[in-house]
């Protein structure tokens, strides 16, 4: 229960783990509500990602990005060294 990797997908996986560890029948709604004001939680929902997307461009921009961001910042600390 405590690895992030296995995480419950929702509400009703939760209430479902709750209802079998426990043995106890709870009410959706109740059991919604005490999760989050116990313990904060909300759904989390994945942003959508275009069907056409190509995994190699997005990594080469990554990478582009990332050497722009150094090479852009060395440049700023060295004009306030001056």
């Amino acid at each position: 229960m405590f690895n992030p990797e296995n995480g419950f997908v929702g509400y009703v996986e939760l209430l479902a783990w709750f209802d079998e560890k426990f043995g106890k029948q709870t009410n959706y709604s109740t059991f919604k509500g005490y999760v989050y004001r116990k313990f904060k939680a909300k759904i989390k929902t994945a942003r959508k990602i275009h069907v056409k997307k190509d995994q190699i461009k997005v990594e080469d921009f990554k990478k582009i990005s990332v050497k722009n961001v150094k090479t852009s910042t060395t440049k700023k600390d060295g004009d306030l060294k001056q």
